[in-house]
């Protein structure tokens, strides 16, 4: 069923968006709509404006965890004896420990 009313708009600023003004307002918009908190999404080490032209209506940023395997020694052609660490991000955290572990397996298994 519709109740003909007008779906809220995003806010948007014409003329410079990608600030830390606007992120805070639509921050603002999702509690409002939503009634949920983003504790997190509004603490970054980035500027907002270096999101301009790969983000649109940048609200903050999310924390991904990322695991590191090696070292791994490498003896090839070009590679004498170079040692080199893994570092790979794992958008599902609960699965995070055992893929860590794997890899960190493998790649002792390679070296």
């Amino acid at each position: 069923m519709s109740d003909n009313k007008a779906a809220p708009s995003i806010p948007r600023d014409k003329e410079n968006d990608h600030t830390q003004t606007m992120a805070e307002q639509r921050q603002a918009f999702v509690k409002q709509y939503t009634q949920s908190e983003l504790n997190h999404v509004g603490h970054y080490s980035l500027s907002p404006e270096q999101t301009a032209g790969n983000i649109e209506n940048f609200i903050g940023v999310a924390q991904v965890p990322i695991g590191l395997a090696g070292p791994v020694k490498v003896n090839g052609e070009h590679a004498k004896g170079a040692t080199s660490m893994f570092l790979w991000r794992q958008p599902k955290a609960p699965w995070s420990p055992v893929i860590t572990e794997v890899c960190a397996y493998l790649a002792q298994q390679v070296a």
